[in-house]
């Protein structure tokens, strides 16, 4: 799907022009990611023979260049979208610019979407909850203590990366 601001980044007279040629790109690049996705996969069973199924477990190394350049220049549209006005003013540009020749509003104040907060924060209390009632489990019922501890290690982990989580937010939301 289409990210869900993509209609206030468009210039409204050429919005069915740009939402073409998105799809064109993100067809082609679906044809060969998938593709170079499924080479990848198949050099990867070899390094474990007899147990091909344990290549999928490194996806991750495949999906961790892809997701912080796709990162990168999500944030880079985003502060270029807050410099040109945000929620209130946004106008696309007519012609090209440079991102650090755009001044910050500086009379909009930092403001998080309360909204967002509240949905992230159930989502963190349900996995710290989850983690608890798992580690819980494994120290009373199985008596397994370093499996518990490994879900107190996860609830600390989790700690870590919604405080990140919110000083991020904080951070993009700058003028």
């Amino acid at each position: 799907g289409n990210m869900s601001r993509l209609m206030f980044l468009f210039p409204k007279d050429r919005y069915g022009q740009f939402n073409g040629a998105l799809a064109l790109v993100r067809a082609v690049a679906l044809i060969f990611a998938g593709t170079l996705a499924g080479l990848y996969i198949d050099v990867l069973k070899h390094f474990f023979d007899g147990h091909e199924d344990y290549a999928y477990r490194l996806n991750f190394l495949w999906m961790a260049p892809f997701t912080l350049l796709s990162f990168y220049f999500q944030y880079r549209t985003f502060r270029a979208w807050k410099r040109l006005g945000g929620e209130k003013d946004y106008q696309p540009p007519k012609k090209g610019f440079k991102l650090s020749e755009l001044k910050p509003l500086t009379d909009e104040p930092v403001k998080v979407e309360k909204k967002l907060l509240y949905v992230t924060g159930w989502y963190f209390l349900g996995l710290q909850l989850a983690a608890l009632a798992w580690a819980i489990h494994f120290w009373f019922f199985n008596h397994n203590a370093a499996q518990s501890f490994v879900f107190i290690g996860a609830m600390v982990v989790n700690a870590v990366l919604f405080f990140l989580y919110l000083k991020l937010i904080r951070f993009m939301e700058r003028p």
